[in-house]
C-alpha cells in the first residue's frame, strides 16, 4: 500500500489480476459492541446519514427550510 497525503491518494501496489482475484472479507464486529464504549454511541451510528450526506445523526433539516425559519426563530426569541 502507498499512502500519499500530498496527492490525496491511497494505492495498492499489487498486480491488477491478483487484486481482482482476492476474496473480499468483512470483519465480524459483533463482540465489540459492549464494554468498549461502542454501546454509548450505537444510537448515533444507527441514525447517522451516509457520508455523502454529511453523516449527521440530526437529519431532516434542509438548508432552505432553515433559512426560511431563521426569521421566525429570531422573532420567537425576542
Amino acid at each position: 500500500m502507498r499512502l500519499d497525503a500530498d496527492r490525496g491518494s491511497l494505492e495498492a501496489q499489487v498486480d491488477a489480476h491478483e487484486w481482482a482475484e482476492r476474496e473480499q472479507r468483512i470483519g465480524d464486529l459483533d463482540h465489540y459492541h459492549v464494554g468498549l464504549g461502542r454501546e454509548l454511541f450505537a444510537g448515533f451510528r444507527h441514525l447517522a446519514s451516509g457520508s455523502e450526506q454529511g453523516a449527521s445523526a440530526f437529519g431532516g433539516f434542509e438548508a432552505d427550510d432553515l433559512a426560511r425559519q431563521d426569521g421566525q426563530i429570531h422573532e420567537e426569541d425576542a
